[in-house]
């Protein structure tokens, strides 16, 4: 048996998200950020934090889904080649979540940046696809489309929807 995993929970597009703890390296609120001409629409700028430049990624918008705005964004640097911080509606508890409840999304999921599905619905998100640029499935398509199936390869017998 292993051991659970630690996430953050997160909220984005209104729906329930979790990051592996151990890829999260500080959350801030940041007062001041700086636009980037030409970045893509995902990006929505670079703040400071402890005195490095940061990229912010909106998360709703980088999964394809319609943010459901907040007062004050919190953001969530998380490491990748360089920090990256992921912009998020609203920010949750660290829980444990034991992996062997976890639903993998498959291949489907993997390409929207989707790892698995918790018991009680929240996402599992893999951060390198969020934030290294490569083209994303719609999350909105693997999260509606399919529910406990997705992650589960049909079979010869099995009938598609």
């Amino acid at each position: 048996m292993q051991d659970s995993l630690k996430v953050l929970r997160v909220r984005a597009g209104g729906r329930d998200f979790a990051l592996d703890v151990g890829v999260v390296r500080a959350i801030e609120r940041p007062a001041h950020r700086v636009r980037l001409p030409g970045a893509p629409p995902y990006v929505r700028g670079v703040v400071e934090v402890r005195g490095q430049a940061v990229a912010v990624v909106d998360l709703a918008a980088r999964l394809g889904l319609t943010a459901q705005g907040g007062a004050d964004p919190a953001v969530v640097v998380v490491d990748s080649l360089e920090p990256v911080g992921l912009s998020v509606e609203a920010l949750g508890d660290v829980a444990a979540v034991a992996p062997e409840s976890l639903v993998d999304l498959g291949p489907r999921g993997h390409a929207a940046g989707l790892r698995a599905r918790a018991p009680d619905g929240t996402v599992v998100l893999e951060v390198e696809p969020l934030v290294d640029g490569r083209p994303l499935e719609p999350a909105a398509a693997v999260l509606d489309g399919g529910g406990e199936r997705e992650g589960r390869p049909e079979g010869p017998d099995e009938e598609r929807p």
